[in-house]
């Protein structure tokens, strides 16, 4: 069974309401595409919304800040930089590897077979080639097609220690990675790595698993040197073909993952386009 972890937190950033939309948008694709699984969400506000409480999937929890250091000067990168702080919380609990996912994802695809492994990462896939990704200031960057996103991600606890031990060492140069655990883990693939992923058994969805789809923001553009994000245009070129969430920008790939974020979640949600293509959902 899969079993997932997110944060749903009133940060004066993203609001409450938007915040549940979200989240009860990511369980119906769940409860509708994997239908056993497990979800523990942290949160820090009192949620009374029936369709989530009625979930017998969901554990809600209260939401805590196990980092030892805050290494960005913003509530939110330090907030997200948490996640693998939790990670290894629940790893001690229940020795088990769960999935991080954000609220502003939608499945799109049975992903049980996600059970089968102990790590994946999903880049932002595409055609943006013509653009580089800041990772460590004025010291390394990637394409931001090869951009490893932080939205969804598993990892087990030898890459854990790999990648604390890896970060404690950039902090202690003065250096500091760009955007979190993103940034951490494709510092780490790409840089300590070299990119070898067979090598190290580092599986990167569209690259070395699951090479029929794309799954991160490349969706959204088929540009070489533009990095788009949700848009009204990207979700007319959406289409189902078998059951399967496809686009005209790379009708060879499937999507088993639609991501965007709060922000384009809101300006594409109530769009025809977006009911169009998730009317099926009870939430849209």
């Amino acid at each position: 069974m899969l079993k997932f972890f997110s944060f749903c937190c009133n940060i004066n950033r993203i609001s409450e309401q938007d915040l549940l939309f979200a989240l009860k948008l990511l369980l119906c694709s769940l409860d509708y595409y994997v239908k056993e699984y497990e979800f523990i969400l942290y949160t820090n506000f009192n949620i009374n919304d029936e369709i989530i409480l009625n979930n017998t999937n969901i554990k809600i929890r209260n939401y805590y800040d196990n980092s030892t250091i805050n290494y960005y000067n913003d509530i939110w990168l330090n907030m997200s930089f948490n996640k693998i702080n939790i990670y290894k919380d629940l790893y001690d609990e229940f020795n088990d590897n769960y999935i991080w996912i954000d609220l502003d994802t939608i499945i799109t695809y049975d992903i049980s077979y996600l059970d089968h492994i102990d790590n994946f990462f999903i880049e932002h896939g595409g055609n943006c080639i013509g653009l580089k990704h800041e990772i460590i200031k004025n010291n390394f960057y990637i394409n931001v097609n090869k951009y490893i996103q932080g939205s969804l991600w598993k990892i087990n606890i030898n890459l854990y220690n790999s990648l604390i031990t890896l970060h404690n060492e950039v902090y202690s140069k003065n250096l500091k990675i760009e955007y979190d655990t993103q940034g951490l883990f494709a510092y780490y693939i790409y840089y300590t790595l070299n990119g070898e992923l067979d090598k190290n058994n580092i599986n990167i969805y569209g690259v070395n698993f699951k090479n029929n789809t794309i799954n991160g923001l490349g969706i959204w553009s088929n540009d070489e040197n533009k990095n788009k994000h949700a848009n009204i245009n990207a979700l007319e070129n959406m289409y189902y073909e078998n059951n399967i969430l496809k686009t005209k920008y790379y009708p060879d790939k499937e999507i088993h993952f639609f991501m965007a974020t709060f922000y384009t979640l809101n300006e594409i949600k109530h769009s025809t386009e977006f009911k169009k293509l998730f009317g099926y959902l009870p939430i849209v």
